[in-house]
């Protein structure tokens, strides 16, 4: 191979690591797989109470939250216009495992806080929840204002998007503005506009059963 070729190749290399870099946009916040910086625990109306053993950091480097009692891990910050990468499983084969990522959360701590919920339930996960009084989304050619707008073929074992427990589940969220777009496993369940709240924490909850995620990251958005 001559030099010319090695150039190139080297070029072309570095061209495609750069966009994969940077396609994404810059990382706002992650979870490291050591411990929680960039997050607060809220469990029993306390906020970072050492007594309680919900959230914690493997061995391996994953996020285990225990489901029980309820609560949540939320972000410091406040964020807006951002792509939200996670992974999870199911750390039992309890069938009634519910839990869910709760995104623009406001004003104060508590549960159940006004938000958007991205469902993770069996046989539901993808369902997008609207949470408390005002909530609102337009998808699916409607306008929601409560309840759960379902994820397409849901019910359907031919269209079924998550994967077998004890395997690891994507979640992509990006928001931009007041649009959403939610895909589980590289599957799109959700394109929604006019979304309210915009902008908020958002929260990793515990609620029924174990589970574990071995990736959180924000990212800004790139275009």
């Amino acid at each position: 191979m001559n030099c010319h070729v090695c150039y190139w190749m080297l070029c072309s290399l570095i061209c495609s690591a750069f966009a994969t870099s940077t396609a994404r946009g810059e990382v706002l916040l992650a979870f490291n797989g050591k411990d929680l910086s960039g997050f607060y625990t809220f469990v029993n109306n306390e906020k970072n109470d050492p007594e309680q053993q919900v959230f914690q950091v493997t061995n391996e480097g994953w996020l285990r939250i225990s489901g029980a009692p309820r609560g949540y891990l939320s972000t410091d910050k406040t964020l807006s216009n951002y792509r939200l990468r996670a992974e999870f499983k199911w750390g039992s084969d309890d069938l009634a495992s519910d839990s869910g990522i709760f995104f623009h959360a406001v004003p104060e701590d508590r549960l159940w806080s006004k938000s958007l919920e991205v469902q993770m339930r069996a046989g539901a996960t993808g369902d997008l929840c609207l949470i408390g009084k005002g909530s609102t989304m337009k998808a699916h050619g409607k306008q929601w204002s409560k309840g759960c707008i379902p994820r397409p073929g849901k019910g359907d074992p031919q269209a079924e998007i998550e994967v077998k427990r004890g395997q690891w589940n994507q979640v992509d969220l990006t928001c931009r503005g007041d649009t959403v777009r939610l895909t589980i496993n590289g599957k799109l369940v959700l394109e929604g506009t006019a979304a309210a709240p915009n902008s908020g924490r958002i929260y990793f909850q515990s609620f029924n059963g174990e589970l574990f995620y071995r990736k959180i990251e924000f990212h800004s958005l790139t275009d």
